[in-house]
């Protein structure tokens, strides 16, 4: 198994150990739902150009808890960067070279 995959899954560990613990706080677990679903809606609005995924889930996660919701507010502009700049210039240079081959 490669350094990546083991780096990769001990993350994963570490994050279901961390939904375990606050289990007991309901309070802070929307965050840790929400995030994955903003996510999802991030990659719809970027690649599907659909905006009402993103905006739903942003407006539930500041409706149900304002401080979780500021903190996924700025994860998602800085995930909103990343996915434009990394991977769509990614997806292009990719696009470029199928088409000259």
């Amino acid at each position: 198994m490669g350094r990546v995959w083991i780096w990769f899954l001990s993350m994963g560990y570490g994050l279901c150990q961390y939904g375990l613990a606050q289990s007991s706080n309901v309070m802070w677990l929307d965050g840790v739902i929400l995030l994955p679903l903003i996510l999802l809606g991030i990659y719809r609005l970027i690649w599907k150009k659909n905006l009402w995924h993103l905006s739903l889930c942003v407006g539930i996660s500041i409706s149900l808890n304002w401080y979780t919701g500021g903190i996924n507010c700025i994860f998602t502009g800085i995930w909103v960067f990343l996915e434009m700049f990394l991977f769509v210039e990614a997806k292009k240079q990719v696009n470029r070279c199928c088409v000259l081959c």
